[in-house]
């Protein structure tokens, strides 16, 4: 299993996640939880048959990093 999909999965599964790291690693955290999101095939192909568009939140509180997943509906162009 990669490093950072368990985080990805509770995401998936609540649609929110918390990890607490020292603030030199936030980015690079974020950045790799937005990998898992993007390289998540089978992910996207659920969400475009039902229609949505998810969207990956963060927000820094000290050395705790919150994560959201937001869904967006999609209405096909006429």
């Amino acid at each position: 299993m990669r490093k950072y999909a368990p985080i990805w999965n509770e995401l998936k599964d609540t649609k929110k996640a918390s990890i607490v790291a020292p603030k030199p690693f936030h980015a690079r955290i974020i950045k790799a939880v937005i990998k898992e999101k993007y390289e998540d095939v089978g992910f996207k192909y659920q969400m475009q048959e039902t229609g949505q568009r998810p969207r990956l939140e963060h927000i820094t509180e000290g050395p705790m990093i919150k994560f959201r997943l937001v869904y967006d509906y999609v209405m096909d162009k006429l």
